[in-house]
C-alpha cells in the first residue's frame, strides 16, 4: 500500500531586483512560464508531461525543482499555488512583481 504525499503549496514572490528574463524559445523554462501563465494555471504533474518531452522523463517531483524559488524568484517571476476544485491537487499561477503573495494563506492581491 502505497502512502499519500501530503500536498504542500509553491508560493513565493518575485525577486524585486530582477526584470524577467525571456526564456529560450521552446526550451523548459519557457514552457513553464507558459504553462504558469494560463488562466486555469499548470498542475505539477501537467508540468512534469510538458517539460518531458523535450527531454528526459521528468517526475512531479524533479518539476518541482524547476519551479523553485531558488530558480524562477532570480528570473524575476512568482508563483502561487491554490487547490483545484476537488482539493486533489494544487495548480500554480505565474507571479508579477506587481502581485501581493502571502506564502502563509496562499493568496495573492493585486
Amino acid at each position: 500500500m502505497s502512502k499519500k504525499k501530503n500536498l504542500k503549496p509553491i508560493n513565493f514572490a518575485p525577486d524585486a531586483d530582477v526584470t524577467p528574463k525571456a526564456a529560450r524559445k521552446g526550451s523548459k523554462t519557457d514552457i513553464i512560464l507558459k504553462l504558469l501563465s494560463r488562466e486555469k494555471g499548470a498542475t505539477l504533474r501537467q508540468v512534469a508531461s510538458a517539460i518531458s518531452k523535450v527531454g528526459a522523463e521528468v517526475t512531479p517531483e524533479y518539476a518541482r525543482t524547476w519551479i523553485a524559488p531558488s530558480y524562477l524568484a532570480r528570473k524575476g517571476y512568482g508563483v502561487k499555488s491554490d487547490l483545484n476544485d476537488k482539493g486533489t491537487d494544487f495548480v500554480m499561477h505565474l507571479v508579477t512583481k506587481t502581485d501581493k503573495v502571502d506564502t502563509a494563506r496562499s493568496d495573492v492581491e493585486k
